[in-house]
């Protein structure tokens, strides 16, 4: 897990030398294969995801097959995600409350280590656009995984509460340094969070006006232009959903129908990961999504209702709702083995399995 998780941070970053996301993907299809046998050799039943998983195989699956054209690389995406899935499932499957706690403390360290050691040896480095961009091409894609794993330092607070807050402020600085509005959206979000925990944190909401960001707090109140707090490429996914309701275009197809078929005309995709739900499996898929959130929620609700492990389950909420706002600007978060959405869907694995 340790491994798979810095291959992921690392790949397409400016410290992947070969930019061709090969070895996250044998780091996914050796352990499959090593676990797969060892069952099979054991005459044991194959172990399956979580239950709930089982309500995203109609989108992720059987709406592979709307769009002929792009059906390899929709399939292809699909195995991979499952994959890692899997793969992550084998190191929390039949765990307890505490070893599943324990494992995603090791997922937040690696995270918010990585993460941070990144930013900061790419410090000075640039866009052509003039955005800070970190150690990756673009600022959507740091804003997002600073957020993540800001919201990350609340699991290492038990342990380590002075180093934690200080790896979340770092996390904080490097999201408004890319200028971003959704970092202080994002931070709006979190703040609040912590202020419900701890009202006496009000005494130091002063100290964010000497942050680096205004930036950030000019996009979020400008116009509503690309630049503002609505994105003219929406429209692409509306427009997609428009054309077919009900059953989407494919699931893995907003790419193929934004860049593929339609070479020369939109180029920055829908920046929205719930449009692209709806573009690629319409109503009916979407609603697929809606049931397995809908399961991961009401787990989230039972645990909140027991003391022994109330905190656990509402920072896990945190990160949640971080994330799934966040998504309301990009279109990876639910992108198979983007490493935007590694925090997300590990802690909806870890949540599924938890059966505190």
């Amino acid at each position: 897990m340790s491994v798979m998780t810095m291959v992921y941070l690392l790949e397409y970053s400016i410290f992947d030398v070969f930019r061709t996301g090969l070895l996250r993907r044998v780091i996914c299809i050796l352990p499959f294969l090593r676990e797969l046998r060892m069952q099979i050799l054991k005459n044991r039943r194959i172990r399956m995801l979580p239950a709930p998983f089982a309500f995203l195989l109609f989108p992720l699956v059987i709406q592979c097959l709307q769009c002929i054209p792009s059906v390899l690389t929709a399939y292809m995406r699909t195995a991979f995600w499952l994959v890692w899935l899997y793969v992550m499932h084998t190191h929390i499957a039949e765990k307890t409350h505490e070893e599943i706690k324990e494992l995603y403390t090791r997922f937040a360290w690696i995270f918010v280590l990585v993460h941070t050691a990144g930013c900061l040896y790419a410090w000075n480095r640039y866009s052509g656009n003039g955005d800070w961009t970190g150690m990756y091409e673009n600022r959507n894609m740091t804003v997002s995984l600073s957020m993540s794993s800001a919201a990350l330092c609340l699991f290492l607070r038990e342990r380590t509460p002075g180093i934690s807050c200080v790896l979340m402020c770092s996390s904080l600085l490097f999201a408004f340094r890319t200028g971003s509005r959704m970092a202080a959206v994002l931070s709006i979000v979190l703040l609040y969070a912590l202020l419900r925990e701890r009202p006496k944190l009000i005494a130091v909401l002063p100290v964010l006006v000497c942050l680096p960001m205004p930036a950030s707090w000019n996009r979020l109140v400008s116009d509503g232009s690309s630049a503002g707090l609505f994105r003219d490429t929406w429209q692409i996914g509306i427009r997609l959903f428009l054309e077919r309701p009900l059953l989407g275009h494919g699931m893995h197809t907003a790419y193929y129908y934004t860049f593929v078929e339609n070479s020369g005309g939109w180029g920055w995709g829908t920046h929205n990961s719930w449009l692209v739900i709806l573009a690629e499996n319409g109503l009916i898929g979407a609603s697929c999504y809606a049931v397995f959130f809908t399961s991961v929620f009401r787990k989230i609700r039972s645990g909140l209702k027991d003391p022994s492990v109330r905190t656990w389950y509402r920072n896990c909420l945190i990160l949640l709702v971080i994330t799934a706002v966040n998504a309301g600007a990009e279109s990876f978060l639910f992108s198979p083995g983007n490493v935007m959405s590694l925090p997300f869907w590990f802690t909806v694995l870890c949540i599924c399995e938890d059966r505190a």
